[in-house]
């Protein structure tokens, strides 16, 4: 398991109060942010969608288990105020709570990754920028078996795809791009949805 606790973040504000989130408040946040954005709406999430979410995303390295989470995200909705709970009912019948973001919270980890990552994300656009022609070239011209350099094995590359959103090679079992966060389909997945 991964020790994430240099993810906690304290930020002051412009009036000077100090404002601060655990590293479990800040991955949830910045979850619930980045799905804001991906969808371009001020979307909510429910509960365990979130915690499969998380599970997905961090794969073996950290579990988002039931009895952290609903904790915390009644803290970020009660004591904080950052994030607001809506009991609404579900398509199957029974009610659940469905959380979003308030203004406070998407401005807090708003600031919190500007403050603390912008330089690390101009770095990786830098990076993403320097790769993005190998990528295109490597999607219009695969490598033949016969062109491939000693000792390279065709089959650790076979088993990566690319994020169709930003360029960024992925594992093919992975379900979001580690650098954008979009959701990311297999070759088989979308062979299969333009056969449907």
């Amino acid at each position: 398991m991964i020790n994430m606790f240099w993810l906690s973040k304290r930020i002051t504000t412009n009036n000077g109060e100090k404002l601060g989130v655990s590293s479990i408040e800040y991955i949830i946040l910045a979850h619930l942010r980045r799905r804001e954005l991906i969808n371009e709406d001020k979307i909510g999430q429910y509960g365990k969608e979130l915690i499969d979410d998380l599970n997905d995303m961090f794969r073996g390295s950290w579990e988002a288990q039931s009895g952290t989470i609903y904790p915390i995200l009644s803290k970020l909705d009660r004591q904080k105020d950052y994030l607001i709970g809506v009991n609404k009912k579900t398509p199957l019948g029974p009610v659940k709570k469905v959380y979003t973001l308030t203004d406070k919270g998407r401005s807090l980890i708003d600031q919190i990754i500007r403050e603390n990552y912008e330089s690390d994300l101009e770095f990786l656009e830098q990076y993403q920028e320097m790769l993005k022609p190998f990528i295109d070239f490597f999607k219009e011209h695969p490598i033949e078996e016969s062109e491939q350099t000693e000792g390279v094995n065709a089959s650790e590359d076979a088993d990566h795809i690319i994020c169709s959103h930003c360029g960024t090679p992925a594992d093919e079992n992975a379900i979001y791009c580690s650098l954008c966060g979009s959701e990311l389909h297999s070759n088989e997945d979308s062979n299969q949805s333009s056969i449907d």
